[in-house]
């Protein structure tokens, strides 16, 4: 095994779907009905056909966004406090998170529309202590590739795997992996009366391994998944994504 997943840290995590075309739906009751509860905001645009909503959950921002032809979960972090003594990536927690946010994705995918396509994404971090060591662990989570940790600078490496589903026959499914080492430090940005950019750095800034994953089936025209083949799906699609994050960039 290349880390311990659970080093990681959660920047963001999604399930983003695609309703086929001849499904009408509303979306109205979908939050109350899979949280119990009200969101603490709703937008509408009934012209358009858009729908979101929003709450406080899961140590973070979750949103409901709903288009004609898209619909997403997302959890976001909330905005980071910058009155404290220190300062941290904003993430909405550890690697749990993404067993805890498919959780509430499950609860709705039986009352979803029929659905032609799903995906998971995340964008995992691990802080380091500097570049080298991201470099080092880029190295053991790339085997596939030779990562010099002495010399490279902004390295980005870009990969799509593709992979059999075993809960589904004839489904192939895209994995999509991004790596990199990340420097992250906030920055307050002012315009003066003059109309010149003022930027001051509020922390120092902070090293991480970033993964971003994006696990999706093949489109076809053929593929429409029941509310159980859709739970299923969407559920190995994740355990890919988390399986990346333990051993690496594997075949």
């Amino acid at each position: 095994m290349a880390k311990n997943s659970s080093q990681w840290q959660v920047e963001s995590v999604r399930c983003t779907v695609f309703p086929d075309r001849s499904e009408s739906f509303d979306p109205t009751n979908w939050w109350v009905d899979v949280l119990d509860e009200q969101p603490d905001q709703v937008t509408t645009q009934p012209i358009e056909g858009k729908f979101k909503a929003q709450g406080a959950e899961l140590g973070g921002a979750l949103e409901l966004s709903v288009q004609p032809l898209r619909i997403q979960w997302t959890l976001q972090p909330n905005p980071p406090d910058m009155q404290g003594e220190t300062w941290e990536i904003p993430n909405v927690g550890g690697i749990e998170r993404v067993s805890e946010f498919v959780a509430i994705v499950t609860r709705w995918l039986p009352i979803a529309p029929i659905l032609s396509r799903l995906a998971f994404g995340a964008v995992l971090l691990d802080v380091v202590d500097d570049r080298k060591t991201g470099y080092d662990r880029l190295d053991r989570m790339l085997p596939n590739v030779d990562v010099d940790s002495s010399a490279m600078r902004d390295f980005l490496y870009q990969v799509n795997r593709r992979r059999a589903s075993k809960v589904i026959s004839g489904i192939q499914v895209n994995r999509l992996t991004k790596w990199s080492v990340a420097t992250i430090s906030p920055m307050s940005i002012q315009i003066d009366g003059s109309q010149q950019t003022i930027q001051r750095k509020l922390a120092e800034p902070i090293e991480a391994l970033r993964l971003e994953v994006d696990i999706n089936n093949v489109p076809s025209p053929d593929y429409i998944f029941s509310s159980d083949d859709a739970v299923r799906l969407f559920e190995e699609l994740t355990a890919m994504g988390l399986e990346i994050s333990e051993i690496g960039d594997a075949a």
